[in-house]
């Protein structure tokens, strides 16, 4: 692990998902604002609080209490630049703090609060929470810029809950 990284990761950490991102002028997608409440898990969980059961990608996804989306850490490394004109994530800071907030509320509060654009050229890292309220743009000018975006939680976690880790 990245010396620099392993102090905001939760100790004793396990990567649970990896999440491969390419924008291309074919690919160019724009994400609404939204928190992520959903993980991937191996099968159905009967412990109170989890709903929102879906399928994607032939994978299982459930949402976990807060409580355990609160301990997740998401780190977005950037294989190419990614600048304004490439549609870069954008940020409504400290709202991971919030719990999950009621959808129809995001617009207002990013309104309220601003947002930042998390802009890095290749070979750095973006580290969030998955409940930072979040969204972002087509690119103006494609690069085919590519991120991987890896999912941490504490090994203690892992015990808890049967993740399946996915790409």
């Amino acid at each position: 692990m990245n010396a620099q990284l392993a102090p905001l990761l939760p100790i004793n950490t396990v990567a649970i998902q990896c999440t491969y991102f390419k924008k291309t002028a074919e690919k160019n997608w724009l994400v609404a604002l939204h928190q992520d409440l959903s993980i991937p898990v191996r099968h159905h969980l009967s412990a109170k609080g989890f709903s929102g059961w879906s399928h994607k990608q032939n994978m299982l996804f459930v949402q976990p209490p807060i409580q355990y989306m609160e301990q997740l850490v998401a780190v977005r490394v950037h294989i190419d630049d990614c600048l304004h004109e490439h549609g870069p994530l954008k940020v409504v800071a400290g709202t991971h703090r919030d719990g999950k907030i009621a959808e129809a509320d995001l617009p207002r509060i990013r309104d309220q609060i601003g947002e930042q654009e998390c802009t890095v050229v290749k070979r750095d890292a973006v580290i969030m929470r998955p409940l930072i309220v979040h969204s972002s743009s087509k690119a103006i000018q494609t690069n085919g810029r590519r991120v991987l975006h890896f999912l941490f939680a504490p090994a203690t976690l892992a015990e808890t809950i049967p993740f399946e880790f996915c790409v």
